[in-house]
């Protein structure tokens, strides 16, 4: 018998796919995208297309596990309940609730995730990983000009005449976003690579421009001076929408051309023309990726691009904007997580997690919660963070297979997958909201996140009425706020509905949700980088996501594919008496890996590209060279400000 399912995917990516499970016997055996879905339509990215070999991997976890002076061993759901729950219990009693770590990632994302929050601040409040490892640095901007997280939606790039892949990659990680681009492109749109790699996004682009990592800023200030200079600002935006608008004015005449130029790495000429297709190409969207806003000033940088949106005139009309990312809880209920319960409310940022860890006192870290993410790999500076975990009394995780951060743990409680659980899933950039359904059970030994959660709110004795309902029940209350749109939230958790909390064009009748009711400029830049090398570490590492597997979700039988393989422009690599194939060690102030170069004649002179993911316990993880640092805002991390040093093997 066969039958069909559709779901919607929860990997930590945009798009939140629609999905198709077909199903025989108990067992899924092919995923499709399903084609009626608004946006993705049909068409799912070769990581989706891998998962089968993840849900039903041998590696697989299905059973609790405790780790004794032996090892790991086997234990029932109660004998681990009642362990977690206890060693929860005595450290609120004894230290205070501050005493527990709480580390959520998004690796299987959706609403449900609140359950977890509000269990831990049902006791008093944990010590809560904040910030965020990919994205929150240029949330933080958006917020600060923008007074809001919000994107327009995706159907207007049709009415662009110019698309700027400003650090995005779309080709890899946004893949919904291509046929919008290549039909943007036939109906005559000029598309535009700002990027210091020629990613596989160059194909889709008639210009590609590179500049110095972390030059960002620079490069779009130039596209401010420019139209300033030359009279093709929108002096209507700047009189009527933006509060201070003198202040970009005056930056742009504080820097000159040559500054500009030496400080994004590209000639004054190549800025001038860059600067020139913002005056000529209107309405202009510019889809801003990660990579600007993983340095120190992640958050400046984004307000300078947005700076160069409003100058050029490209905020609240058709076809332009700024697109990241959207406030994709939208409407929805964030009461739900507890926060009244709270008495602590004590962070420690997961860009510098490690540190935290091993520094906060009053009261130090005694216990820690650690699900849907793998700190150890993901977060900067491995091994001191998998030092800082191992220093814990005693450390729960909940996840599906032996992670670098699971091995650093005394309790590991294994967690079903999306395909065999119930959430309700937003998308993070086009505006639905899709309803996760479970094809499949989950093995026997293996509980949804949800369900663990009630499990230990029971052993508490926590009497919380949502933490004891169904999911469902959670879930139609979170969605309660969409009736006020004339959604039904009963209904809405079983379908795919347009999210109301995101408009088609942002900020159209000009109106923004700052506390001045206007667009705001930053102020005041002070770049903090001094662009002169450092001849220890001549190069810039730039560490992108691996396209085939999500973040660190990668099989220990498929680790050979996550090898830490490192390319070189050809003339760097012949400066450093490396070339392709060669193995050597990349060296970093945090420290060292073994790794494989290779060739890559597009890139900068001036970086080295390597792909993240790989486990620490396979020789791999990029992430042991990364530097800790967190961004002046948004609690991101800086992983673009590593500089490295590559040596061949003796």
């Amino acid at each position: 018998m066969t039958e069909t399912i559709k779901t919607t995917c929860t990997l930590d990516c945009q798009d939140a796919c629609g999905v198709e499970a077909e199903v025989e016997n108990g067992r899924v055996v092919r995923l499709r995208g399903a084609e009626d879905h608004p946006y993705t339509e049909g068409f799912l990215c070769i990581r989706l297309n891998r998962y089968l070999d993840r849900l039903y991997s041998p590696e697989r976890v299905t059973s609790p596990l405790q780790k004794t002076k032996g090892g790991w061993r086997g234990i029932s759901w109660d004998d681990a309940i009642d362990l977690a729950a206890g060693k929860f219990r005595a450290a609120v009693d004894e230290y205070g609730p501050a005493t527990i770590l709480y580390f959520a990632s998004s690796g299987s994302f959706g609403i449900s995730n609140r359950y977890n929050v509000r269990l831990f601040n049902r006791l008093g409040g944990p010590t809560v990983a904040s910030g965020s490892l990919c994205l929150s640095a240029g949330v933080a901007g958006m917020v600060q000009s923008l007074g809001q997280s919000v994107s327009p939606a995706p159907s207007e790039m049709m009415n662009s005449r110019m698309i700027v892949l400003w650090g995005r990659n779309p080709a890899a990680y946004s893949i919904h976003m291509v046929p919008l681009i290549r039909k943007a492109r036939e109906r005559g749109a000029e598309i535009v690579l700002i990027d210091p790699v020629r990613s596989e996004s160059a194909k889709l682009c008639g210009r590609h421009y590179a500049p110095r990592p972390g030059g960002d800023g620079y490069l779009a200030l130039a596209v401010c001076k420019y139209l300033l200079e030359e009279g093709k600002a929108d002096r209507e935006f700047l009189e009527n929408a933006a509060a201070n608008a003198a202040a970009i004015e005056r930056m742009c005449h504080r820097f000159s051309w040559e500054e500009l130029s030496a400080g994004c790495g590209l000639s004054v000429e190549t800025l001038r023309e860059i600067a020139t297709l913002f005056g000529v190409n209107h309405p202009a969207a510019v889809c801003m990726g990660r990579g600007p806003q993983h340095y120190r000033q992640g958050a400046e940088t984004t307000r300078l691009i947005l700076a160069a949106c409003a100058v050029s005139g490209n905020l609240g009309v058709k076809g332009g904007g700024y697109n990241y990312n959207s406030d994709f809880w939208g409407p929805f209920d964030r009461s739900l997580n507890g926060g009244e319960f709270a008495t602590s409310h004590r962070t420690a940022p997961k860009a510098t997690i490690g540190e935290a860890i091993l520094s906060l006192k009053d009261p130090h870290i005694r216990a820690a919660y650690i699900h849907g993410g793998n700190p150890v790999t993901q977060c900067p500076n491995s091994r001191k963070v998998a030092r800082a975990i191992r220093s814990i009394d005693f450390v729960t995780v909940v996840d599906s297979f032996m992670t670098d951060t699971a091995e650093c743990a005394d309790l590991f409680l294994p967690s079903a997958m999306f395909l065999e659980t119930r959430d309700v899933r937003p998308a993070g950039w086009n505006p639905y909201v899709g309803p996760v359904m479970p094809a499949v059970p989950p093995p026997e030994g293996v509980r949804p996140d949800w369900e663990i959660v009630g499990l230990l709110a029971r052993k508490l004795g926590i009497e919380d009425p949502h933490l004891g309902q169904p999911v469902e029940e959670f879930l139609q209350a979170s969605l309660a706020p969409i009736e006020k749109h004339g959604l039904d939230p009963a209904r809405a958790i079983n379908e795919v509905f347009r999210n109301p909390g995101c408009p088609r064009v942002p900020f159209e009748d000009g109106v923004f949700a700052t506390p001045s009711g206007k667009f705001e400029f930053l102020e005041e830049w002070e770049p903090d980088e001094n662009p002169e090398v450092d001849e220890r570490y001549p190069l810039r590492l730039l560490s992108l996501k691996y396209q085939r597997y999500q973040s660190s979700q990668v099989p220990e039988s498929k680790q050979k594919e996550a090898e830490t393989t490192v390319w070189l422009h050809p003339e760097t690599a012949t400066r450093f008496g490396l070339g392709e194939g060669v193995s050597g060690r990349l060296h970093s102030p945090s420290g060292e890996c073994e790794v494989r170069f290779a060739l890559d004649e597009g890139l900068r002179r001036d970086v080295c590209l390597a792909r993240s993911g790989g486990w620490l316990k396979k020789g791999h993880g990029v992430n042991v060279l990364t530097a800790d640092v967190l961004t002046s805002s948004g609690e991101c991390s800086g992983y673009y400000e590593t500089r490295v040093c590559p040596v061949a093997r003796a």
